[in-house]
């Protein structure tokens, strides 16, 4: 979703995604821009490797139990990651998961989600024939009747994180609408 706001404006980004774009057809996506999309995954804590200017944290779920044991090393983990966030960099995390999750003090925090104290929170969410409705306040505005055509509840939140970053690299509320309704997966 990242990438796809970020091609669909005047920002552009290469990307490796985890998987194959409906949109591109490719998992991998060169553009001209000084932003690189990657989907890093904490499977084997390779994620350790990165030192990402942006990054979102989506869940810290007990998963991969066999690399990390038991959660509390696997949240350890996510805490390492966060941490090589470059300094001025940003961090949107879930809202849920706040309590989890460090926030190094070089570093901008934002939550994301529906809950009332989100930095940037969806709400109004209307299921129509073909489409959700719904708006979404930002620390900055509010930004009322986005359409986005992909099903499930779950994906208003991940699109919410994925608005969060693309405000924050400089795309505009219009490109960001415009996006949204294209997108397929």
């Amino acid at each position: 979703m990242i990438a796809h706001l970020l091609r669909q404006s005047h920002v552009n980004c290469s990307a490796f995604l985890g998987g194959i774009s409906r949109n591109y057809n490719t998992n991998l996506l060169l553009g001209e821009s000084r932003f690189t999309v990657m989907e890093a995954d904490e499977f084997d804590r390779s994620f350790h490797h990165l030192k990402p200017l942006m990054a979102v944290v989506t869940a810290v779920d007990a998963d991969h139990l066999d690399i990390y044991g038991d959660q509390k090393t696997m949240i350890e983990a996510y805490n390492i990651f966060c941490s090589k966030i470059r300094a001025g960099g940003i961090l949107i995390l879930n809202s849920k998961i706040r309590e989890e999750i460090r926030c190094p003090e070089d570093v901008r925090c934002f939550t994301y989600g529906n809950d009332s104290g989100s930095d940037y929170r969806n709400f109004n969410i209307e299921r129509r024939h073909d489409y959700y409705l719904f708006s979404l306040k930002t620390p900055g505005t509010v930004i009322e009747n986005l359409r986005f055509p992909f099903p499930g509840i779950i994906n208003i939140d991940n699109l919410t994180a994925a608005i969060a970053i693309a405000l924050n690299c400089g795309v505009t509320e219009e490109e960001i609408r415009k996006a949204i309704i294209l997108f397929r997966e």
